[in-house]
């Protein structure tokens, strides 16, 4: 008889967390297997590339109203929730207040408070399952609305980088059973905010449907959109804009390349609440003719492929989708120092690991631009060594996870 399993994550919207879901959904065995996928909300352009093996289940909207805006919740007449959701702003502007200039994302913070406040009246699932998987965080759901004999939850970030309660979120991840994280760093970065935890911990790393990548990076090439020109060095980023992934900060690295005599053209493929301010930096440093926003992609993969150079300049990071994909696609990869970069990139043979900060990225792309054996050297490596990116191989780990073992 096969095990019944759930999987719980809030949509499919572009991003690298997402993606990574959907590369898992086609690696899954169902021939062993029966799961279920429960999205709070059945939006985002990357629900066609899930699994067709995979079950989703209906959208409940009192947990699709989450996701949407107060006021639409209002106009849809779930009042209760209207009031729950409007609740933790006195609390979020109190914390603010205290934590405005402390360096630490705040949207941790909002997000569990929110959970706090609305859970306790939502639905539960009422089918059991043998484990059920929290993909995304805070956990909230599965571990108070799923009936699992074994609970799993994921951690895709850098812990040491956010601001939220503690304390309860220490209770939350103790009622788990296993604790899965994306990359060594994290899990040492977890470990090291919670070591009481550090048992329940396996490394579980993103894996890639490889077939499909090379697939989509075949399926057209950018033309005009980023032109291929003799003596012009492509650069790409591509996520959400947002404070992590700092592409407001390298406007500036363009500048300083420009500045240096490199003909640059830094292009960025992603969507968010930062745009505004980027493209004020694209003023304020004068770049409108060299960094180009290219906006939401649902596929990237041929942009990846006809870049010269794929940077991820991020502040922080948990592990980079992006990146795993570039290298995928054997590109020349520049990231920046963050916490957990090493767990990403091996420096010198798969990518290079510049400073942080705008001056370190631009550091980092001339110093790729200077040397372009060593390039070629990252790209033999990549291709070598593929398997490394696509890490089917972490499957097994949830598997593992799965039939209540704990991985080496």
């Amino acid at each position: 008889m096969k095990k019944k399993i759930l999987i719980a994550a809030y949509d499919m919207a572009i991003g690298g967390v997402e993606r990574s879901l959907a590369s898992l959904t086609h690696l899954l065995d169902y021939e062993r297997y029966d799961v279920d996928l429960f999205l709070f909300s059945h939006t985002g352009e990357l629900l066609q590339q899930l699994s067709p093996g995979i079950n989703l289940l209906p959208e409940d909207p009192h947990y699709a109203s989450l996701l949407k805006p107060v006021k639409q919740v209002r106009r849809e007449k779930h009042f209760l929730l209207t009031l729950l959701r409007c609740l933790p702003h006195v609390d979020m502007n109190l914390t603010s207040r205290k934590w405005r200039n402390s360096g630490k994302e705040l949207s941790f913070y909002a997000m569990q408070r929110i959970r706090d406040y609305t859970f306790p009246v939502l639905p539960r699932l009422q089918k059991k399952y043998d484990a059920a998987i929290s993909y995304t965080w805070p956990h909230h759901f599965v571990l108070q609305k799923v009936k699992a004999n074994t609970k799993i939850a994921w951690v895709h970030t850098d812990y040491g980088t956010a601001y939220m309660d503690h304390k309860r979120d220490l209770k939350q991840w103790s009622a788990f059973d296993h604790i899965a994280a994306v990359s060594q760093g994290v899990a040492d970065a977890f470990a090291g905010l919670y070591p009481a935890l550090a048992e329940k911990l396996t490394v579980v790393e993103n894996t890639l449907f490889g077939d499909l990548i090379e697939a989509q990076a075949n399926a057209f090439t950018p033309g005009d959109e980023m032109p291929q020109m003799s003596g012009v060095t492509n650069v790409l980023s591509v996520g959400r804009f947002s404070y992590p992934k700092a592409f407001d900060e390298v406007v500036q690295s363009c500048a300083i390349l420009r500045e240096q005599g490199y003909n640059v053209k830094w292009y960025l493929i992603g969507f968010g609440h930062e745009e505004a301010l980027i493209r004020q930096k694209i003023a304020e440093y004068r770049m409108e003719e060299h960094f180009i926003i290219l906006g939401k992609k649902i596929n990237p993969y041929p942009y990846i492929k006809h870049c010269d150079i794929y940077a991820q300049p991020s502040r922080y990071e948990g592990r980079a989708v992006t990146v795993q994909e570039a290298q995928l696609l054997q590109k020349p990869v520049m990231i920046t120092d963050f916490p957990t970069a090493k767990s990403q990139v091996q420096a010198g043979v798969d990518g290079y690991i510049a400073p942080m900060g705008p001056v370190g990225a631009a550091e980092g792309i001339a110093y790729l631009i200077d040397h372009p054996q060593e390039c070629e050297t990252y790209i033999e490596n990549q291709r070598t060594h593929a398997e490394r990116y696509v890490n089917a191989a972490q499957v097994q780990k949830i598997v593992e996870l799965i039939e209540g073992e704990s991985p080496l």
